[in-house]
C-alpha cells in the first residue's frame, strides 16, 4: 500500500473541493468492485484503489492533513520509458487495452480524468498499468 499525505489540504477552498471530490471518486470505484455495477468484468482493476482513510485527529482544529491509503504500484510509465528496458509492440498493446479498460471503467460511471500523464499511469512489477487520479 501506498500512503497519500496531503497537507494544508483545507487551507484553500478550492484544493478542499478538488481533494473532497478526488475522495468520494475513489471511494465510488472501490464500493463498485465489490458490487456488480455492469461493467465488463476486469476493467476497475486497472484503476488505483483506496483502501482507506487514515482516521483524523481528535481536535477539529488539528484537521489540516489528510492521508488516504492506496494501492501501491512500484512504478510509473514514465520511469519505464526512460528505463534501459526494451518495451515490445506487444508490450503497447497491452498497454494500451488497459489504458482503454480503465478510461472505459471511468466512463461508465460518467467521470472524465482531465490530466492523464504518462507519469499517472502507474505499474507494478508485472508491468500492468492502472490510472492514478493524482
Amino acid at each position: 500500500m501506498a500512503i497519500k499525505w496531503i497537507r494544508n489540504a483545507f487551507l484553500d477552498p478550492v484544493d478542499a473541493l478538488r481533494i473532497y471530490r478526488e475522495v468520494v471518486l475513489l471511494r465510488g470505484l472501490r464500493e463498485s468492485r465489490t458490487e456488480g455495477n455492469g461493467v465488463r468484468e476486469g476493467c476497475e482493476r486497472h484503476l488505483v484503489g483506496l483502501l482507506n482513510i487514515l482516521a483524523p485527529p481528535p481536535s477539529p482544529s488539528a484537521f489540516e492533513e489528510l492521508f488516504l491509503v492506496l494501492e501501491y504500484k512500484e512504478t510509473n510509465l514514465a520511469h519505464l520509458l526512460h528505463s534501459p528496458q526494451a518495451l515490445t509492440p506487444a508490450h503497447v498493446k497491452v498497454f494500451l487495452f488497459q489504458i482503454l479498460q480503465a478510461l472505459a471503467a471511468l466512463q461508465a460511471r460518467h467521470v472524465v480524468h482531465r490530466d492523464i500523464k504518462v507519469r499517472r499511469l502507474l505499474l507494478a512489477s508485472f508491468l500492468s498499468p492502472s490510472l492514478s487520479a493524482s
